[in-house]
């Protein structure tokens, strides 16, 4: 299994930032994430208490470039080809104190081994077998 787990923090997220992933479907993890599904792309005030969202997204194309993008024409962004990398996985928490965007790329989700075998999702290497995957990450 691999993930990437790449923050985009302050100074550069702050309210309305712009996350910029352009996948075809949208997935909430859960029911927080559902609540939060209208506005995935968009970051609003810190405020204290408010529970983390996770969204996976599908439906990427062959060469991907995702970032978040501010106000002030800052930006992080993360390119790679979705063969190498198939699965996005975003976080969001808008809570005072951990106020933070995560981008996930990976060969897998973020709910753990049993999960990814009992999808029949989890990847193997065979003895003496490499894989090699590039992650351009940016700042601008």
């Amino acid at each position: 299994m691999r993930l990437y787990h790449v923050n985009a923090g302050y100074p550069l997220l702050q309210e309305n930032v712009q996350v910029i992933i352009p996948s075809q479907q949208v997935i909430p993890r859960d029911a927080a994430a559902e609540s939060g599904l209208h506005d995935w792309d968009q970051m609003p005030a810190p405020a204290p208490g408010v529970p983390e969202q996770v969204f996976y997204h599908k439906g990427l194309p062959e060469q991907v470039q995702i970032g978040v993008k501010g106000a002030n024409g800052h930006a992080l962004w993360l390119c790679y080809a979705r063969e190498e990398l198939p699965m996005l996985t975003q976080w969001k928490s808008s809570a005072s104190g951990n106020y933070v965007v995560g981008l996930e790329p990976g060969n897998c989700w973020v709910e753990g081994i049993a999960r990814e075998r009992e999808r029949g999702t989890l990847q193997f290497l065979e003895p003496g077998e490499t894989k090699t995957v590039t992650l351009h990450i940016r700042a601008e």
